[in-house]
Protein backbone atom coordinates (compact mmCIF):
# COMPACT_ATOMS: atom_id res chain seq x y z
CA UNK A 1 0.00 0.00 0.00
CA UNK A 2 2.06 3.33 -1.42
CA UNK A 3 1.80 6.82 -0.16
CA UNK A 4 -0.13 5.63 3.17
CA UNK A 5 -1.69 8.63 5.52
CA UNK A 6 -2.61 8.79 8.85
CA UNK A 7 -5.64 9.38 7.39
CA UNK A 8 -5.25 5.99 5.30
CA UNK A 9 -4.18 4.66 9.43
CA UNK A 10 -7.39 6.31 10.83
CA UNK A 11 -10.18 4.67 7.98
CA UNK A 12 -8.69 1.34 8.74
CA UNK A 13 -8.94 1.67 11.94
CA UNK A 14 -12.21 2.91 12.28
CA UNK A 15 -10.97 5.99 14.42
CA UNK A 16 -10.08 9.32 13.90
CA UNK A 17 -6.80 10.84 12.74
CA UNK A 18 -6.29 12.52 16.16
CA UNK A 19 -6.58 8.96 18.12
CA UNK A 20 -4.54 7.62 15.45
CA UNK A 21 -1.75 10.58 16.82
CA UNK A 22 -2.77 9.98 20.29
CA UNK A 23 -1.44 6.59 20.46
CA UNK A 24 2.00 7.68 18.32
CA UNK A 25 2.44 9.77 21.05
CA UNK A 26 1.60 7.27 23.85
CA UNK A 27 -0.95 10.15 25.49
CA UNK A 28 -4.20 9.60 27.48
CA UNK A 29 -7.92 8.85 25.50
CA UNK A 30 -6.33 5.68 23.48
CA UNK A 31 -7.11 2.29 24.91
CA UNK A 32 -4.91 -0.71 24.68
CA UNK A 33 -7.11 -2.38 22.01
CA UNK A 34 -7.33 0.40 19.98
CA UNK A 35 -3.77 1.00 20.32
CA UNK A 36 -2.92 -2.34 19.32
CA UNK A 37 -5.35 -2.27 16.71
CA UNK A 38 -3.59 0.26 15.03
CA UNK A 39 0.10 -0.66 15.83
CA UNK A 40 -1.12 -3.62 13.85
CA UNK A 41 -2.24 -1.90 10.61
CA UNK A 42 0.97 0.15 10.73
CA UNK A 43 2.51 -3.08 10.66
CA UNK A 44 0.14 -4.32 7.78
CA UNK A 45 0.52 -1.27 5.57
CA UNK A 46 4.28 -0.65 6.03
CA UNK A 47 3.23 2.89 7.02
CA UNK A 48 5.30 2.99 10.61
CA UNK A 49 8.67 2.35 9.48
CA UNK A 50 8.55 5.59 7.02
CA UNK A 51 6.97 7.61 9.55
CA UNK A 52 9.66 6.88 11.73
CA UNK A 53 12.13 7.58 9.07
CA UNK A 54 10.05 11.13 8.24
CA UNK A 55 11.01 11.67 11.65
CA UNK A 56 6.90 12.00 12.72
CA UNK A 57 8.15 10.47 16.08
CA UNK A 58 9.60 13.54 16.86
CA UNK A 59 11.52 13.14 20.15
CA UNK A 60 15.39 11.66 19.99
CA UNK A 61 15.63 9.43 23.17
CA UNK A 62 18.82 8.07 22.89
CA UNK A 63 17.62 4.97 24.78
CA UNK A 64 17.77 1.36 23.46
CA UNK A 65 16.17 -1.45 25.23
CA UNK A 66 17.71 -4.70 25.51
CA UNK A 67 15.56 -7.90 26.26
CA UNK A 68 16.81 -11.13 28.18
CA UNK A 69 15.40 -14.53 28.98
CA UNK A 70 16.72 -14.70 32.42
CA UNK A 71 18.71 -12.36 34.41
CA UNK A 72 19.64 -14.65 37.09
CA UNK A 73 22.08 -16.40 34.58
CA UNK A 74 25.29 -14.59 35.36
CA UNK A 75 25.81 -14.34 31.46
CA UNK A 76 22.47 -12.18 30.72
CA UNK A 77 23.63 -10.44 33.80
CA UNK A 78 27.11 -9.99 32.41
CA UNK A 79 25.53 -8.81 28.66
CA UNK A 80 23.21 -6.75 30.35
CA UNK A 81 26.14 -5.30 32.10
CA UNK A 82 28.55 -4.56 29.26
CA UNK A 83 26.03 -3.41 27.37
CA UNK A 84 25.40 -0.58 29.62
CA UNK A 85 29.61 0.33 29.77
CA UNK A 86 29.28 0.20 26.34
CA UNK A 87 26.11 2.23 25.61
CA UNK A 88 27.13 5.32 28.04
CA UNK A 89 30.21 5.70 25.72
CA UNK A 90 27.87 6.26 22.74
CA UNK A 91 26.03 8.31 24.69
CA UNK A 92 23.09 6.32 24.82
CA UNK A 93 20.70 4.92 28.10
CA UNK A 94 19.64 1.53 28.39
CA UNK A 95 16.42 0.22 29.66
CA UNK A 96 16.29 -3.93 30.10
CA UNK A 97 13.93 -5.97 30.68
CA UNK A 98 13.61 -9.59 31.86
CA UNK A 99 11.06 -11.87 30.63
CA UNK A 100 11.91 -15.10 32.42
CA UNK A 101 11.88 -17.16 29.30
CA UNK A 102 7.73 -16.44 28.27
CA UNK A 103 7.07 -16.00 24.83
CA UNK A 104 3.73 -13.76 25.58
CA UNK A 105 6.03 -11.46 27.56
CA UNK A 106 8.44 -11.22 25.13
CA UNK A 107 5.53 -9.67 23.07
CA UNK A 108 4.84 -7.58 25.51
CA UNK A 109 7.81 -5.76 26.45
CA UNK A 110 8.76 -5.47 22.60
CA UNK A 111 5.08 -3.53 22.16
CA UNK A 112 6.13 -1.73 25.56
CA UNK A 113 9.28 -0.67 23.77
CA UNK A 114 7.82 0.90 20.40
CA UNK A 115 5.29 2.64 22.40
CA UNK A 116 8.12 4.47 24.66
CA UNK A 117 9.48 5.70 21.35
CA UNK A 118 13.52 3.52 22.03
CA UNK A 119 15.29 4.17 19.40
CA UNK A 120 16.55 0.51 18.79
CA UNK A 121 16.52 -2.91 20.72
CA UNK A 122 19.03 -5.69 21.70
CA UNK A 123 17.36 -9.02 22.19
CA UNK A 124 18.45 -12.19 23.52
CA UNK A 125 15.46 -14.99 22.32
CA UNK A 126 13.29 -16.72 24.47
CA UNK A 127 13.60 -19.67 22.28
CA UNK A 128 13.29 -21.26 18.56
CA UNK A 129 9.32 -19.28 18.44
CA UNK A 130 10.60 -15.57 19.03
CA UNK A 131 11.43 -14.70 15.51
CA UNK A 132 7.87 -15.70 14.17
CA UNK A 133 6.32 -14.39 16.91
CA UNK A 134 8.24 -10.81 16.84
CA UNK A 135 8.53 -10.43 13.19
CA UNK A 136 5.55 -7.60 13.00
CA UNK A 137 7.13 -5.59 15.83
CA UNK A 138 10.29 -6.13 14.48
CA UNK A 139 9.45 -4.32 11.27
CA UNK A 140 8.87 -1.46 13.33
CA UNK A 141 12.26 -1.04 15.11
CA UNK A 142 15.87 -1.20 14.74
CA UNK A 143 16.33 -4.61 15.98
CA UNK A 144 19.84 -6.60 16.79
CA UNK A 145 19.22 -10.34 18.04
CA UNK A 146 21.95 -11.35 20.19
CA UNK A 147 23.05 -15.14 21.18
CA UNK A 148 20.28 -17.03 19.10
CA UNK A 149 21.71 -17.54 15.32
CA UNK A 150 18.38 -16.96 13.69
CA UNK A 151 19.43 -18.73 9.93
CA UNK A 152 17.54 -16.01 8.45
CA UNK A 153 18.73 -13.36 6.46
CA UNK A 154 16.32 -10.45 7.08
CA UNK A 155 17.06 -10.20 10.98
CA UNK A 156 20.45 -9.11 11.65
CA UNK A 157 22.17 -10.49 14.59
CA UNK A 158 25.27 -11.43 16.33
CA UNK A 159 26.25 -14.73 17.80
CA UNK A 160 28.73 -17.34 18.86
CA UNK A 161 29.70 -19.92 17.03
CA UNK A 162 28.08 -22.62 19.08
CA UNK A 163 28.80 -25.28 16.42
CA UNK A 164 32.17 -24.81 17.28
CA UNK A 165 32.55 -24.14 20.65
CA UNK A 166 30.48 -28.12 20.97
CA UNK A 167 33.45 -29.12 18.60
CA UNK A 168 36.10 -27.61 20.85
CA UNK A 169 34.72 -28.94 23.89
CA UNK A 170 34.78 -32.61 22.29
CA UNK A 171 38.01 -32.22 21.18
CA UNK A 172 39.50 -31.38 23.67
CA UNK A 173 37.53 -34.23 25.94
CA UNK A 174 39.17 -36.81 23.52
CA UNK A 175 42.31 -35.60 23.68
CA UNK A 176 42.46 -36.13 26.95
CA UNK A 177 41.82 -39.62 26.26
CA UNK A 178 38.23 -39.91 26.75
CA UNK A 179 36.44 -42.29 25.29
CA UNK A 180 32.94 -41.84 26.54
CA UNK A 181 31.31 -38.98 26.63
CA UNK A 182 28.15 -37.17 27.60
CA UNK A 183 26.51 -33.86 26.76
CA UNK A 184 24.26 -32.47 29.82
CA UNK A 185 21.03 -30.08 30.07
CA UNK A 186 19.87 -30.38 26.03
CA UNK A 187 16.55 -27.90 25.76
CA UNK A 188 15.18 -28.05 22.65
CA UNK A 189 13.68 -24.75 22.11
CA UNK A 190 17.00 -23.11 22.66
CA UNK A 191 18.97 -22.72 19.25
CA UNK A 192 22.24 -22.47 21.13
CA UNK A 193 22.09 -25.78 22.61
CA UNK A 194 21.02 -27.55 19.72
CA UNK A 195 24.37 -26.18 17.83
CA UNK A 196 26.62 -27.18 20.87
CA UNK A 197 25.40 -30.48 21.12
CA UNK A 198 25.17 -31.04 17.38
CA UNK A 199 29.33 -29.93 17.26
CA UNK A 200 30.29 -32.20 20.19
CA UNK A 201 28.47 -35.30 18.82
CA UNK A 202 29.49 -34.91 15.18
CA UNK A 203 33.34 -34.47 16.19
CA UNK A 204 32.55 -37.39 18.99
CA UNK A 205 31.52 -39.61 16.44
CA UNK A 206 34.08 -38.27 13.57
CA UNK A 207 36.96 -39.53 16.45
CA UNK A 208 35.23 -42.52 17.07
CA UNK A 209 34.43 -41.74 20.85
CA UNK A 210 31.20 -42.96 22.60
CA UNK A 211 28.46 -40.51 23.10
CA UNK A 212 25.30 -40.08 25.02
CA UNK A 213 22.84 -37.10 25.51
CA UNK A 214 20.82 -36.04 29.15
CA UNK A 215 17.67 -34.01 28.00
CA UNK A 216 16.85 -31.03 29.65
CA UNK A 217 13.14 -31.81 30.44
CA UNK A 218 13.04 -30.65 34.18
CA UNK A 219 10.82 -27.85 35.45
CA UNK A 220 13.42 -25.80 36.86
CA UNK A 221 14.24 -22.72 35.04
CA UNK A 222 17.64 -21.68 36.68
CA UNK A 223 20.23 -23.55 34.75
CA UNK A 224 22.00 -24.66 38.60
CA UNK A 225 19.27 -26.51 39.82
CA UNK A 226 18.22 -28.25 36.38
CA UNK A 227 22.36 -29.46 35.73
CA UNK A 228 21.84 -30.37 39.44
CA UNK A 229 18.49 -32.64 39.07
CA UNK A 230 19.51 -33.87 36.06
CA UNK A 231 22.73 -35.47 37.07
CA UNK A 232 21.01 -36.44 40.08
CA UNK A 233 18.44 -38.87 37.98
CA UNK A 234 20.85 -39.94 35.80
CA UNK A 235 23.21 -41.10 38.77
CA UNK A 236 20.29 -43.04 40.29
CA UNK A 237 19.35 -44.67 37.46
CA UNK A 238 22.53 -46.83 38.16
CA UNK A 239 24.08 -46.39 34.38
CA UNK A 240 27.86 -46.08 33.44
CA UNK A 241 29.89 -42.93 34.78
CA UNK A 242 30.78 -41.29 31.45
CA UNK A 243 34.61 -39.89 31.70
CA UNK A 244 34.27 -37.25 30.03
CA UNK A 245 30.82 -34.38 30.39
CA UNK A 246 29.97 -31.11 28.46
CA UNK A 247 27.50 -29.11 30.19
CA UNK A 248 25.96 -27.04 28.05
CA UNK A 249 26.70 -23.89 30.31
CA UNK A 250 28.73 -23.08 33.08
CA UNK A 251 25.54 -23.04 35.29
CA UNK A 252 24.18 -26.34 34.36
CA UNK A 253 28.53 -27.48 35.27
CA UNK A 254 28.34 -25.81 38.67
CA UNK A 255 24.69 -27.82 39.41
CA UNK A 256 26.77 -30.75 38.76
CA UNK A 257 29.89 -29.71 40.55
CA UNK A 258 27.44 -29.17 43.86
CA UNK A 259 26.24 -32.59 43.59
CA UNK A 260 29.13 -34.00 43.47
CA UNK A 261 30.31 -32.44 46.16
CA UNK A 262 27.33 -33.75 48.05
CA UNK A 263 27.72 -37.03 46.98
CA UNK A 264 31.42 -37.24 47.51
CA UNK A 265 32.23 -37.71 43.27
CA UNK A 266 35.70 -36.50 42.59
CA UNK A 267 36.10 -34.06 39.70
CA UNK A 268 38.18 -34.72 38.00
CA UNK A 269 39.55 -37.54 39.12
CA UNK A 270 36.39 -39.81 38.66
CA UNK A 271 35.29 -37.29 35.30
CA UNK A 272 36.21 -34.67 33.39
CA UNK A 273 33.95 -31.57 33.24
CA UNK A 274 33.73 -28.85 31.23
CA UNK A 275 30.97 -25.75 30.44
CA UNK A 276 29.97 -23.11 28.13
CA UNK A 277 30.02 -19.51 28.51
CA UNK A 278 32.44 -18.74 31.03
CA UNK A 279 30.61 -16.76 33.81
CA UNK A 280 32.70 -15.41 37.14
CA UNK A 281 31.66 -17.97 39.18
CA UNK A 282 33.58 -20.35 36.82
CA UNK A 283 37.15 -19.23 38.08
CA UNK A 284 36.41 -19.32 41.99
CA UNK A 285 39.27 -21.18 43.64
CA UNK A 286 36.94 -23.81 44.37
CA UNK A 287 35.45 -24.15 41.22
CA UNK A 288 38.14 -23.45 38.26
CA UNK A 289 36.01 -24.61 35.60
CA UNK A 290 37.71 -25.70 32.46
CA UNK A 291 34.81 -24.23 29.91
CA UNK A 292 34.27 -23.02 26.13
CA UNK A 293 34.08 -18.84 26.73
CA UNK A 294 31.94 -16.58 24.61
CA UNK A 295 33.19 -13.45 23.83
CA UNK A 296 30.71 -11.33 26.12
CA UNK A 297 32.21 -7.88 25.58
CA UNK A 298 32.78 -8.48 21.99
CA UNK A 299 28.92 -9.28 21.45
CA UNK A 300 27.84 -7.08 23.11
CA UNK A 301 29.85 -4.18 21.55
CA UNK A 302 28.96 -5.43 18.16
CA UNK A 303 25.73 -5.37 18.56
CA UNK A 304 25.44 -2.17 19.63
CA UNK A 305 27.38 -1.19 16.51
CA UNK A 306 25.43 -2.97 14.51
CA UNK A 307 22.16 -1.50 16.28
CA UNK A 308 23.68 2.29 15.78
CA UNK A 309 24.04 1.60 11.61
CA UNK A 310 20.13 0.81 11.56
CA UNK A 311 19.27 3.25 13.81
CA UNK A 312 21.43 5.75 11.53
CA UNK A 313 19.97 4.06 8.73
CA UNK A 314 15.88 3.75 9.49
CA UNK A 315 15.53 3.55 5.11
CA UNK A 316 18.02 0.85 4.90
CA UNK A 317 17.12 -2.54 3.57
CA UNK A 318 20.56 -3.79 4.62
CA UNK A 319 21.05 -6.76 7.56
CA UNK A 320 24.15 -7.67 9.53
CA UNK A 321 25.33 -10.79 10.44
CA UNK A 322 28.52 -11.28 12.86
CA UNK A 323 29.71 -14.92 13.93
CA UNK A 324 32.14 -14.69 17.13
CA UNK A 325 34.77 -17.35 17.50
CA UNK A 326 34.58 -19.09 20.97
CA UNK A 327 37.35 -19.78 22.49
CA UNK A 328 39.02 -22.59 25.44
CA UNK A 329 39.61 -21.71 28.78
CA UNK A 330 41.95 -24.53 30.48
CA UNK A 331 41.28 -24.35 34.49
CA UNK A 332 41.57 -27.83 36.62
CA UNK A 333 38.20 -29.56 36.31
CA UNK A 334 39.38 -31.92 33.56
CA UNK A 335 42.40 -34.24 33.52
CA UNK A 336 44.29 -36.36 30.82
CA UNK A 337 43.18 -40.12 31.15
CA UNK A 338 45.91 -42.25 31.82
Amino acid sequence: MGNVTIKDIARLAGVSPSTVSRAFNSRAGVGPEVKQKILDICVQTGYMPNALARGLVKKKTSTIGIMVPDVRSPFYADIIACAEAAARTMDYDVIWCNNFRDYEREEKYFRLFIENRLEGVIICPVGVESMDRLDKYIALMPTVVLGDRTFRKDISHISTDNYSGGCIAADYLIDLGHKDLMFVSLKEDIINYQQRLKGFKDTAERRGAHFRCLPGNTSEQDGLERGYHIFKNFLESGERMPEGVFAATDATALGIIKLCEEKRIRIPEEFSLIGFDDIIYSSLPRIMLTTVAQGKQELTEGALQILLKLIQNPTSKEFYETIVTPKLVERNSCIKRS
